[in-house]
């Protein structure tokens, strides 16, 4: 209850703050397996405010130890089945894999099939478990870090190779890679309905396409933007996209005094 309070009182003023571990994960004691269950709660009344939508599958990329999978699974009541989570520290994904039943795939997704050097956070030596990616720190570099071969895989061979029909809701969360996870989708970006994404205002990741990029490709690609939300850094930002044919758009008739529901032509897009 205290936490709740502090949660809101500090969204209040615009700040973010992650307080709550989720009681089903292994105690695992790092600041990144801390879960936002307000942020959570929020989007997920958002995807059913605009859309009337309850995804029936859930696809995390950078999962770290799939606290937010394990929160938004309850939530809209998916079977394990249903949850699809993407997590290249092999420790991080061995501890997933052993106790969720969910679909865990111990790789990462780009832009690219192939196989990359991947900075794995040592575990042992940080209190943030969820910092690790394919690309170099611009401040901490390698220092915090192990260089490790992982298998890297765009999520439209994903969508081939799983038989997948569409993807319900898409969370990337992958340090300064959001970009290449989105352009791996390729044409089956169409298939995505709901997407929700870190980005990063400056580059704190080297070579790493910023915030503007993402918003672009979204855009570009059918989606409206339905919220975003500053981090307290001022350096990340998190945002909740929907396909623009799903959002159901509310325009008040004065002459009638009443709401028209219209929704987007992706024709027109």
């Amino acid at each position: 209850m205290i936490n709740a309070i502090i949660q809101w009182v500090a969204r209040k003023f615009g700040y973010v703050v992650v307080l709550e571990k989720i009681h089903e994960l292994p105690d695992a004691g790092y600041e990144g397996s801390k879960i936002d269950y307000l942020y959570l709660d929020r989007i997920s009344e958002l995807v059913d405010k605009f859309s009337h939508f309850t995804p029936q599958n859930f696809f995390e990329v950078g999962a770290n130890f799939a606290q937010d999978a394990t929160y938004l699974a309850k939530k809209w009541a998916l079977e394990p089945d249903a949850v699809f989570v993407f997590e290249p520290h092999p420790e991080i994904a061995a501890r997933v894999s052993s106790h969720y039943d969910f679909r865990v795939f111990p790789i990462a997704i780009s832009n690219v099939n192939d196989w990359l050097t991947f900075n794995a956070v040592n575990l042992d030596e940080t209190s943030n478990s969820g910092i690790s990616s394919l690309l170099q720190h611009s401040v901490n570099g390698a220092s915090a870090s192990n260089e490790i071969k992982v298998q890297v895989s765009r999520l439209d061979a994903i969508i081939s190779s799983e038989h997948i029909e569409s993807i319900d809701f898409l969370k990337i969360d992958v340090e300064g890679l959001a970009y290449e996870v989105l352009e791996g989708l390729g044409d089956s970006i169409n298939r995505v309905a709901c997407i929700q994404v870190e980005t990063e205002y400056i580059p704190i990741w080297e070579g790493q396409r910023l915030q503007a990029d993402v918003y672009g490709l979204l855009e570009a690609k059918g989606f409206q933007l339905i919220e975003h939300e500053l981090q307290m850094d001022g350096v990340q930002a998190d945002s909740l996209w929907i396909r623009c044919d799903l959002v159901e758009h509310k325009i008040y008739d004065i002459g009638r005094q009443q709401w028209i529901v219209e929704k987007s032509s992706r024709d027109s897009l």
